[in-house]
């Protein structure tokens, strides 16, 4: 039944990326949808198999078309990211680290930085439920761990929900104004 869900979810993503690459004006990126794979409830076998093909499809025909791809991949992503980056995209997120997450921003961006633009890695639980000093540290180890040399968008490692800090945000932002400079 997965794979028939699968192979509805990819005819169908495709057939949404083959009419958005004919807008006019055309966009700068396309998100290639990635809920169908959150590392954190699908198998290694099922991304291979299912997931991988279709990202692999989805960056060609957008690169094919002069867009830049981006994918989002949540949870314990970074098994996949040897995967993605022989693939066409141009940027991944959201790269999240420990505890929701498993990536190692400072490994990740020596071993693809020159290849993908990296985008997230501060922690959705400190965003929301850490002092302003400790976001303002956080977002000092992502700029020092993926700024240098480029291709780094700081971001939260996913997606802020209902309980979301504004002071936490507004800090995310002064810091990555004063700090973040590259």
């Amino acid at each position: 039944m997965m794979r028939a869900i699968f192979a509805f979810y990819r005819e169908q993503s495709l057939a949404y990326l083959e009419k958005a690459v004919q807008l006019n004006p055309r966009p700068d990126f396309i998100m290639v949808h990635g809920s169908c794979c959150s590392a954190s409830v699908i198998t290694k076998d099922f991304f291979l198999q299912h997931a991988l093909p279709y990202v692999q499809e989805a960056a060609t025909l957008l690169r094919k078309q002069k867009i830049s791809s981006l994918f989002h991949v949540c949870g314990k992503s970074r098994q996949w990211l040897d995967y993605l980056a022989d693939t066409d995209l141009n940027v991944i997120d959201a790269l999240e680290c420990p505890p929701t997450g498993n990536v190692d921003l400072a490994e990740v961006k020596k071993k693809f930085g020159s290849r993908l633009c990296l985008k997230g890695n501060i922690s959705v639980l400190k965003a929301v439920f850490s002092t302003p000093a400790e976001v303002r540290d956080e977002v000092k180890r992502c700029i020092d761990a993926a700024a240098p040399g480029g291709g780094f968008v700081l971001c939260v490692g996913d997606s802020y929900g209902p309980k979301a800090n504004l002071e936490n945000i507004k800090t995310m932002v002064d810091t990555t104004r004063e700090y973040g400079k590259y």
